[in-house]
């Protein structure tokens, strides 16, 4: 069935596109979407399908994790999901197979990348990879 990893995909889009209070909904600083999760917690159940957001931080960059342990995406489609009107073969109805293209373009566009793939033991993972710029070490100056 392959409706559960378009699950992901809405989520995924919702949370790192432009859903409200998703990351591009103009707040730079929500690392909290989905009702003001953070962190390592799930996203819980959606369409039958636990769904989890993991973040994570170092070596210059933030990644954020949509993932799902449903059917995951036929390994024939992975190279393709980015792909503008893409649409996975025997998709339900419905969709234009834009939104992660439009993910991935609002990613590209903050210096970042972004992965699809299964996970082991099954499900999809979409995750976002951004740079972060490290702040200068704070001086003190004398005030004469």
């Amino acid at each position: 069935m392959l409706d559960d990893g378009f699950d992901v995909a809405a989520d995924f889009w919702a949370v790192f596109g432009g859903g409200e209070g998703g990351l591009g909904d103009g707040d730079n600083a929500a690392i909290a979407p989905c009702g003001g999760r953070q962190g390592d917690e799930g996203l819980g159940e959606v369409g039958g399908t636990q769904h989890d957001l993991t973040a994570a931080g170092g070596a210059g960059e933030v990644s954020l994790t949509v993932a799902d342990r449903g059917p995951g995406l036929p390994p024939e489609s992975l190279p393709h999901v980015f792909d503008k009107f893409y649409r996975v073969p025997g998709a339900p109805p419905g969709g234009t197979g834009l939104g992660l293209s439009i993910v991935k373009g609002f990613v590209e566009a903050h210096g970042g990348r972004v992965e699809a793939r299964n996970r082991e033991g099954g499900g999809a993972q979409f995750t976002i990879y951004l740079p972060v710029e490290s702040s200068p070490e704070p001086t003190l100056e004398a005030v004469a």
